[in-house]
């Protein structure tokens, strides 16, 4: 188990890294990486890409029902 939580450590590090945080020198705040802030830009566009193609299909009336319902059941699954 422990070689398990030390490769995906390793994974994460090449997207995210910990930085001091100027506001308290104790705290350390978690930031994205060069690499990490180009996946998050490709997950943007692919998102954006499948929304408008849901869009398209289910016509935007529907789409935004469908967004509003897909809200709902994760704020129903993952409170916050």
């Amino acid at each position: 188990m422990d070689r398990l939580v030390a490769a995906r450590a390793s994974q994460w590090r090449q997207y995210v890294e910990r930085i001091p945080d100027p506001a308290d020198g104790r705290a350390k705040l978690v930031c994205l990486t060069q690499r990490g802030r180009r996946a998050q830009e490709a997950t943007r566009k692919i998102v954006a890409e499948i929304e408008g193609d849901s869009g398209e299909l289910l016509g935007a009336e529907d789409f935004v029902v469908l967004r509003a319902l897909l809200q709902r059941l994760h704020e129903a699954l993952w409170p916050t």
